[in-house]
């Protein structure tokens, strides 16, 4: 607010002397009751009712296939496999298995979840 072009201060509403209002526990009921008309504050509340089951990481995955791809590994295994006529991409089976290596360095063999794991990065990469 200003008067005569200054700024000036203006009492919006009185809530009582501090010390009292610690003593009642006002001030958290106060804050509570804005707290309803805060949208971030409700954003925060339904957050805290949130539960991730699963999450996948990608960014391991990308810095591997950079490198894959910057080194040229792709390109270099292509050449000694390709010919050979497998019904399956060899490559990316080399890759999608060394990027489990990497991400999980203990054997999955007879793992059922370590094979489904191949495949989603056979489809994703």
């Amino acid at each position: 607010m200003r008067v005569n072009g200054k700024p000036c201060q203006k009492v919006v509403a009185y809530l009582g002397r501090l010390d009292e209002l610690r003593e009642e526990g006002a001030i958290d009921a106060l804050v509570e009751g804005l707290a309803r008309y805060a949208f971030r504050t409700q954003v925060l509340d339904v957050a805290h009712d949130l539960f991730v089951h699963a999450a996948k990481e990608y960014g391991p995955v990308l810095v591997f296939k950079r490198l894959w791809e910057e080194l040229g590994l792709g390109e270099l295994l292509t050449r000694y496999v390709g010919a050979r006529g497998y019904g399956f991409d060899v490559v990316a089976a080399i890759f999608a298995m060394v990027l489990n290596r990497l991400l999980s360095p203990v054997p999955s063999w007879g793992y059922p979840a370590g094979s489904r794991r191949w495949r989603s990065l056979l489809l994703w990469g």
